[in-house]
């Protein structure tokens, strides 16, 4: 959280945007309230009890559901986005803290620790690079378009350009993705 909180200026500079500094803030918060969540869930996972999860879920789906779309609703814009990611972290941890019956300790053990984090630490390396290589790509595409593009997939059938709206398109390999400026783009009525 603390590379995020220092790095939130130099983003916002980045994207020529000053309002994600705060953003950013806030919306990493998830970092350290997401902790609790990771170790109950590898609890979970480890004793097989599937079942607790998919009923913190789906609390958690309700939850933080209704309260992103109230928030959009009452014109929060970007905040409604930011309040469900953490409202969702914060509720999946209650419901699994009464759903599980395992409870952190103030307990250190510095063998466990010296063995976890040597495994720990190549898993990290090869997640984070991982991570990188596949997000830099939406890095480019933020900082370049700037939201006043549209993103369309141009389709040929039997030599026509048919013009699809689509969310992401850069996964499916015979599908060309381009931008188009809003004022370049022309749409004609077929007779």
């Amino acid at each position: 959280y603390g590379v995020l909180f220092f790095a939130a200026p130099l983003v916002a500079v980045f994207y020529k945007n000053p309002d994600l500094t705060l953003i950013l803030r806030v919306y990493a918060l998830q970092i350290p309230l997401s902790v609790y969540q990771s170790i109950q869930t590898a609890y979970i996972s480890r004793h097989m009890l599937f079942r607790k999860v998919f009923i913190s879920s789906a609390v958690n789906a309700v939850v933080s559901g209704a309260v992103g779309i109230g928030a959009a609703f009452c014109g929060f814009g970007v905040w409604a986005l930011v309040l469900q990611y953490l409202v969702g972290t914060v509720t999946n941890s209650i419901v699994l803290s009464f759903l599980i019956p395992w409870r952190p300790r103030l307990q250190f053990s510095k063998t466990s620790a010296k063995s976890l984090m040597a495994y720990g630490s190549r898993i990290l390396a090869a997640d984070l690079s991982g991570t990188f290589f596949v997000e830099v790509r939406s890095l480019i595409i933020g900082k370049v378009y700037k939201g006043n593009h549209y993103h369309i997939t141009v389709l040929t059938d039997d030599g026509e350009k048919i013009y699809v709206d689509t969310n992401d398109i850069w996964d499916k390999g015979d599908i060309v993705g381009i931008t188009i400026a809003p004022n370049d783009l022309h749409i004609t009525k077929r007779v």
